[in-house]
């Protein structure tokens, strides 16, 4: 459950900073871990944090969700580039995200689903997404069944220029048509399968799009 090398990471220090920063694994020894000095994801800037900072770091593993644990900066050192030198934690203290953790966002892009039975699909635009599920909002008044069982994708355009196609097998947890002069229905999915490379694209995602909201003060 231990990142590998080369995996991208999440720094946490405090509530105020939280998935602010992104670093990388270096090495992995029996007591210690170093990650490349970590970048504020919105400023572009190095972070350096001091030595004795406890901070939380988080991950992707691509068979098993989300992971996080609890460290100290214990050391630096130069190797071809600066590196934070993290103590290692024992595999008991690393702990699964659960998906109710997941940052579910505000945004709007391009979805669609159908039953699993069936070929009728229906294109829709996203009220919020996470991780873990997202709501749609459909363009007229219709009944969905609760519990049904779905497929779909989802169209993420990151700001980078990059377009990520994510697929899932979904359920659908909730439906309701807000207002009856709207004439629109929103659904809420919950993703019940999906490859964990898959969740980290949406994951990351979301995080760039709350950047993007705090950047524009909402």
């Amino acid at each position: 459950m231990l990142p590998s090398i080369n995996q991208v990471v999440k720094i946490n220090i405090g509530h105020e900073h939280q998935f602010s920063l992104k670093s990388r694994i270096a090495e992995v020894s029996e007591n210690e871990i170093s990650i490349e000095v970590p970048i504020n994801e919105e400023t572009g800037k190095l972070e350096l944090i001091p030595v004795g900072q406890k901070v939380k770091v988080w991950y992707m593993s691509n068979v098993h969700g989300q992971f996080s644990f609890d460290t100290i900066v214990v050391g630096r050192k130069q190797e071809q580039i600066p590196l934070l030198i993290l103590t290692k934690p024992v595999v008991s203290k690393i702990h699964r995200v659960q998906r109710r953790n997941f940052l579910r966002v505000p945004v709007h892009v391009e979805t669609a689903f159908k039953p699993l039975d069936k070929q009728d699909w229906t294109v829709v635009q996203t009220l919020d997404l996470s991780g873990g599920g997202m709501q749609v909002v459909l363009p007229f008044p219709k009944k969905v069944m609760t519990g049904e069982m779905i497929e779909g994708w989802i169209v993420l355009p990151f700001k980078n220029g990059t377009i990520e196609h994510i697929s899932y097998i979904g359920e659908i947890i909730r439906s309701e048509i807000p207002n009856q002069k709207t004439n629109v229905t929103w659904v809420s999915i919950s993703f019940t399968t999906i490859n964990e490379t898959m969740r980290s694209k949406i994951i990351r995602f979301c995080y760039e799009r709350q950047v993007e909201l705090r950047e524009k003060g909402l």
